[in-house]
């Protein structure tokens, strides 16, 4: 961290540097090198209410696929379900972290199984 500090510092002559720009400079940096993240991650946004409700629509609409149309056992529809849908939850936050560049979010996990969760309280009551 130091060295990339001074490295930044370094092309820099004393007449330009100010402290906000050493700062911008030092977090740019660090968002390059994948040391910070490039954007905030709230726990209440849009974005955490569709992980919830496609988690949840995603897991019913497997589970009465499964059960109710192709007549198969509940344990095995609940585990065909539950398990599909967490892989597809955790296969975006994979994409969105290696190929869109952007952030592996554990928060949009959480209301992954959120939403998982609501859904198996559905289908067992």
């Amino acid at each position: 961290m130091l060295i990339l500090l001074f490295t930044l510092l370094a092309g820099k002559s004393d007449s330009t540097l100010s402290e906000p720009v050493v700062v911008d400079s030092f977090y740019l940096a660090c968002q390059k090198t994948g040391l910070l993240e490039p954007y905030e991650d709230e726990w209440f946004a849009i974005d955490k209410f569709h992980h919830f409700a496609y988690s949840l629509g995603t897991t019913a609409l497997i589970f009465h696929v499964y059960h109710c149309q192709l007549n198969n056992p509940t344990p095995g529809a609940q585990m065909l379900s539950i398990s599909t849908t967490a892989l597809f939850g955790i296969g975006k936050e994979v994409y969105d972290k290696f190929y869109k560049k952007t952030l592996f979010s554990y928060k949009d996990l959480t209301f992954d199984i959120l939403g998982i969760t609501t859904a198996v309280l559905f289908f067992t009551h």
